[in-house]
C-alpha cells in the first residue's frame, strides 16, 4: 500500500526526542519494512534529522505566521497567561493546510492516510476526504482534555468540538490503550471501527550491549554504585518528584544509591530543587535530553528502571519508557496503573506499586538493589516478554490489516508510485 503518515502538530518534530516523535519513526519504519510505500507529512522536523522515510514539510505561511506572532506579542503585554496566540497558530494551521495536502495526498496516489491525532486537527480528515481517501486516525490521548488540564488552552469548547468531529468522522480510530477505547466509545464510535494498537519497542535497537559501563563512567558513578533512573519527558504525572522522594529514603540508608535521570521537561528542576534541598544533588545526574540512539546506553546504566506515574482516573497512557525498559532487561519498578499493569506482571517481570506513594517505591527500589540475582530474574524476564509480544513489528502488523480492510471497502490501491520518486517539500 502507499500509505500517507500526517503529523500536523506542530510540538511533535520528526526525528525528535519526544515520545510522540519516538512513536511517528518506529512505526513508520515498521511499515516500511512489511514492504509499504510511506511518506510522512509533518508541520515540522528536528535539525539535523535523518529519516528512513521521506519526509514533506507543510508550512504556515510567511505571512500568516508573522501574524500569528504579532498577536502573541499584543497578548503578553497584558496577559502573558492567555495562550490565544498557539490556538490561533493552530486553527490557521488546520485552515491553510487542507487544500495543499489533499493535493499531495492525490499526487502521490496515496491508497489511505494514517494521522496522529493533533488539537484542532481537522485538516488531514478534510483533505482525505477531498483526495478521495480513506482515513485512520492514531490517538495517544483524550488531548484536549490533556491540555485544558496540564497546559492550558484557550479555545477549549472549540478543540474539543474539532477532536469528536474527526474521532466520529474518521474511517478507523487506533487508540493506544483500553482506556481510550472506552473514551471514543462514550462520544458514540462504534465499536467496529476501533481497534486498541498499543506501543511498541524496536529490539534491535534496545538489546543489551554492554554500552552501560561507559555511560556510568561519563556520567561519573562508580562500578559499585547502585543506579535507579527514568527516562521521561518530565511532565507532572510522571512522578519524577515522588521519585526524588524515594531516592532521599533510599541514599538515606545506602550510600551507594545513586539516581539518573534522562530526558527534558517541566518537573527536572523542581526535581533538582528537591535533590538540592536534600544534600543529595552530588549524588544524582539529571542528563537532560539525549538523541534516542543512546537511550540504551543509558538504560544500560541503570540497576533499576521505574515508572512512577502519579494516579489518575482513567489512565489512557502507553508508555513507551516501559516497553524500553522491557527491552533492555532491566529491573523494573512501575505504578500499577492502567496499561502497566497490563504488560507488567507483579514479581514476574518487574515490580508494581501504588501509585502516588514514594514510601512503597523506595521500598520495592531498596529490595531489588539488595539482590543482583532478583534484578537479572527480572529483566530476563521482562526481556522476553518484550520480544514475545512487543516488537513495532507487531503493532504495525494491527494496523496494516485495518488498512487494507480500508483499502478494500474504498476499492483503491491500484496507483503506480514509484518508490525512487523524488519527494518535494509542500507548503500551504
Amino acid at each position: 500500500m502507499r500509505l500517507a503518515y500526517l503529523v500536523l502538530d506542530p510540538g511533535i518534530p520528526i526525528g525528535g526526542t519526544k515520545g510522540a516523535a519516538v512513536h511517528a519513526e518506529a512505526i513508520t519504519r515498521a511499515l516500511r519494512a512489511a514492504g509499504h510505500e510511506v511518506v510522512i507529512f509533518a508541520t515540522r522536523v528536528a535539525e539535523d534529522h535523518e529519516s528512513t522515510c521521506p519526509v514533506e514539510v507543510l508550512a504556515l505561511p510567511v505571512e500568516l505566521r508573522a501574524g500569528v506572532k504579532a498577536v502573541g506579542g499584543l497578548i503578553a503585554r497584558t496577559r502573558p497567561d492567555y495562550r490565544l496566540d498557539r490556538d490561533l497558530k493552530a486553527l490557521l494551521l488546520n485552515a491553510t493546510l487542507a487544500a495543499p495536502l489533499a493535493h499531495r495526498l492525490t499526487a502521490f496516489r496515496a491508497d489511505v492516510v494514517l494521522e496522529r491525532l493533533s488539537l484542532f486537527g481537522l485538516a488531514g480528515l478534510e483533505a482525505a476526504r477531498a483526495a478521495g481517501v480513506p482515513h485512520a486516525i492514531e490517538m495517544n490521548a483524550p488531548l484536549t482534555a490533556e491540555a485544558l488540564s496540564y497546559r492550558g488552552l484557550t479555545a477549549a469548547p472549540l478543540a474539543d468540538a474539532i477532536e469528536k468531529q474527526v474521532l466520529l468522522g474518521t474511517d478507523v480510530v487506533l487508540p493506544v490503550s483500553r482506556s481510550l477505547e472506552g473514551y471514543c466509545r462514550s462520544i458514540g464510535v462504534p465499536g467496529e471501527r476501533i481497534t486498541v494498537v498499543p506501543n511498541g519497542v524496536d529490539l534491535a535497537t534496545f538489546t543489551p550491549q554492554g554500552a552501560g559501563a561507559g555511560v556510568r563512567a561519563r556520567l561519573g558513578f562508580a562500578p559499585e554504585d547502585l543506579v535507579v533512573g527514568m527516562v521521561s519527558g518530565f511532565r507532572p504525572w510522571h512522578g519524577g518528584r515522588d521519585l526524588v522522594r524515594a531516592f532521599v529514603v533510599i541514599a538515606d540508608a545506602d550510600p551507594r544509591a545513586r539516581l539518573l535521570a534522562v530526558g527534558a521537561g517541566p518537573e527536572l528542576e523542581p526535581m533538582a530543587d528537591l535533590l538540592t534541598a536534600t544534600g543529595l544533588q552530588d549524588r544524582a545526574r539529571l542528563a537532560g535530553a539525549v538523541p534516542h540512539a543512546e537511550v540504551p546506553g543509558h538504560l544500560e546504566a541503570m540497576d533499576v528502571a521505574v515508572a512512577p506515574y502519579l494516579p489518575a482516573a482513567g489512565f489512557y497512557f502507553s508508555p513507551l519508557k516501559i516497553y524500553e525498559y522491557m527491552a533492555m532487561a532491566r529491573a523494573i519498578v512501575a505504578s500499577a496503573l492502567g496499561q502497566i499493569d497490563e504488560v507488567i506482571a507483579d514479581g514476574i517481570n518487574g515490580r508494581l506499586v501504588a501509585a502516588g506513594d514514594p514510601k512503597a517505591l523506595a521500598g520495592a527500589i531498596a529490595s531489588l538493589f539488595a539482590s543482583a540475582a532478583e534484578r537479572e530474574r527480572l529483566g530476563t524476564a521482562a526481556r522476553h516478554a518484550a520480544s514475545e509480544r512487543h516488537a513495532w513489528n507487531r503493532a504495525a502488523k494491527r494496523i496494516e490489516v485495518r488498512l487494507f480492510e480500508l483499502i478494500e471497502r474504498a476499492g483503491t490501491g491500484a496507483g503506480s508510485w514509484d518508490s525512487a520518486q523524488e519527494v518535494k517539500p509542500c507548503s500551504a
